[in-house]
């Protein structure tokens, strides 16, 4: 019994590949190429050859235009011998032509029709028990029966101004091309995409902030014992801007490690202060938060900034920094909300902060939710891209086998009173091949005795060990879990290890790496994996050093996430490759009159 088709919707469901079913010469093929091609030709003869693991059915063609192939079956049944009895005359087969001993061959080459000859065949992914034929068969059937009520929402103007196909003249082309299509059908869907979650944002009413927050900045940058950079103060003054508006801001702050992005949020809490308000500051790890309240006493003061973990009994100050104990509290007169580190946080714990307060996230490796938020318009962006100081960190990407000359450079830092990071996956040993901290801790001490700390989210005293690190002269390795990625702020290393770099997402190496080099001198990042398919995603990381777009690179790979809902990854959209997005997000947003979207949608790094 033939199997069920499914319930497709053309518009969601597009194919992946486009096969060409126009025949070539045996004169045309390229023997350094991987792409399939369709022949036709006459059968010469068929035999069964007995190989080592079975039969092997051989069918020896001669090609139109001249030249022989043969065909090659090592999986075969009586329907391919009675196939080419009764086709012995003309044969079309659509395989990767290879050459052996002097002549051309195919490995298992597929039938093709004689009513598909000549065309682009569009190429589904389907079911097991469906063939591609009645997929597609069931595809253009669909179209057909749809394109009559499919409606163009986007005004014939618009659609001509930016050189875009209306909706049923899109999927004609997608599904029944008559040549390879171009771009523009494609942008078309991505645009539709877009543009509908654009309407459905700007139809929730946005937040209004409780008072219009408006302060001159000029004490504020007298008090800096430096000179801002150019994109730090571009930021400051999206901020204000948005924070004056009386609209509650929704805005992320990108920028690398190292960029400066703790000084705009210093300018964020200053504004609110100045208009008595009180801010609080969401930091991932308490040794982040530690060092985040040390930062803002040296420009507030200690009257004015208080760090809270649960406990505290004490009145709250003006400018409260805590870990996600700030969620199990009620502060009164909050006018700001910072989160530190966003990509830490779920979109829940987001949403619990939020109300009609104001908002600024910062990041330096945004999650694919929050880029794909960033293209809806969805939340506004502010980008640090200037440095303080100029980072040389070389990174390389190395296999386990290379760990000798890894550890011999390691001494040659130790030996020139440098710092050194070791990270590892895990606290313990798991069950597969990756090693853990605490499994390593005796080899570390052998090795380099009294020059090892060492420290897990698990240690109780993990705030006082990271601290003593940073002091001591004598300890110059730390050996750790991914703790330290968003929780340590030692200018002196320079050389990060990382084990088992397979285990972490692009993302989360390249916010590990900026650990290192603080202090602007060279410093050297090893990323050592195990399991050899990982080489290939984390080559990026050795020419790639804009957390932006290695960000971006991240979305495409485990998807945009659910821009209204709460999954943070996924492939929730039809195009995977976030190019196409890109492109047309802007369009959108020109074309829908640059409204702002709306503001009470919790953003997500």
């Amino acid at each position: 019994m033939p199997k069920k088709l499914p319930d497709i919707d053309p518009l969601e469901y597009l194919p992946y590949r486009y096969d060409d079913y126009t025949p070539i010469s045996i004169n045309s093929f390229n023997p350094m190429s991987d792409k399939p091609v369709l022949i036709s030709g006459s059968v010469q003869r068929v035999e069964e050859i007995k190989t080592e693991n079975g039969k092997m059915l051989v069918v020896w063609l001669e090609v139109a235009g001249g030249g022989r192939l043969c065909a090659k079956y090592f999986y075969y049944s009586a329907w391919h011998m009675t196939y080419f009895k009764y086709n012995k005359d003309c044969v079309y087969l659509f395989g990767v032509p290879r050459k052996e001993a002097g002549f051309w061959s195919m490995i298992f080459p597929d039938f093709v029709d004689k009513d598909d000859v000549g065309k682009l065949i569009p190429v589904y992914k389907t079911k097991r028990g469906i063939s591609q034929k009645r997929m597609r068969q069931h595809v253009w059937e669909t179209v057909q029966g749809q394109r009559p009520f499919l409606e163009d929402e986007v005004p014939v103007e618009t659609l001509f101004k930016r050189g875009l196909p209306r909706i049923s003249t899109a999927l004609t082309q997608i599904h029944n091309p008559i040549e390879m299509p171009s771009a523009e059908p494609f942008r078309r869907l991505a645009y539709r995409e877009i543009y509908q979650i654009k309407k459905r944002l700007l139809s929730i009413p946005k937040a209004q902030a409780p008072v219009m927050m408006k302060v001159d900045m000029t004490d504020f940058y007298r008090s800096l014992p430096f000179n801002p950079t150019a994109g730090q103060i571009s930021a400051i003054e999206d901020i204000a801007c948005d924070m004056a508006s009386g609209t509650a801001m929704r805005r992320i702050l990108v920028g690398d490690v190292g960029c400066g992005k703790t000084l705009v949020a210093k300018a964020a809490a200053y504004i609110c202060m100045k208009n008595s308000y009180r801010t609080l500051v969401m930091s991932p790890t308490t040794v982040l938060a530690e060092q985040t309240c040390e930062k803002f006493k040296a420009i507030f003061g200690e009257e004015n900034v208080s760090l809270y973990t649960g406990d505290e009994k004490e009145t709250p100050a003006m400018i409260i920094i805590g870990t996600h104990a700030i969620l199990n509290k009620k502060f009164a007169n909050v006018g700001l909300v910072i989160l530190d580190e966003s990509q830490k946080f779920g979109v829940v714990q987001k949403n619990k902060l939020l109300g009609n307060v104001h908002a600024l996230q910062m990041t330096a490796t945004p999650i694919p939710r929050t880029i794909s938020l960033l293209y809806h318009g969805a939340i506004e962006l502010s980008e640090i891209k200037d440095m303080p100081f100029q980072r040389d960190v070389v990174t390389s990407v190395v296999s386990i086998e290379d760990k000798p000359k890894v550890l011999g450079h390691l001494r040659q830092i130790i030996s020139d009173g440098e710092k050194a990071l070791v990270i590892y996956p895990l606290v313990k040993e798991d069950r597969g091949i990756h090693t853990a901290v605490e499994s390593k801790k005796d080899i570390w001490e052998k090795l380099y005795p009294g020059k090892v700390a060492w420290v897990h989210g698990k240690l109780e005293d993990k705030v006082d060990v990271v601290s003593e690190f940073r002091r001591s002269s004598d300890k110059q390795i730390l050996v750790a879990t991914c703790l330290i990625e968003t929780g340590l702020d030692c200018p002196e290393a320079s050389m990060m290890i990382i084990s088992g770099a397979e285990k972490f997402g692009i993302s989360q190496l390249h916010q590990l790496r900026g650990r290192i080099g603080r202090r602007g001198q060279r410093s050297f990042c090893y990323f050592m994996y195990k399991n050899a398919k990982a080489q290939e995603r984390l080559k990026p990381l050795e020419y790639v050093n804009d957390g932006f777009t290695l960000a971006e690179m991240d979305s495409d790979m485990r998807g945009w996430g659910d821009v209204l809902g709460d999954e943070q990854s996924g492939h929730c959209f039809n195009f995977k490759s976030l190019g196409i997005y890109k492109d047309v997000a802007p369009l959108v947003h020109e074309d829908l009159g640059n409204a702002k979207e709306d503001h009470n949608i919790c953003t997500t790094k």
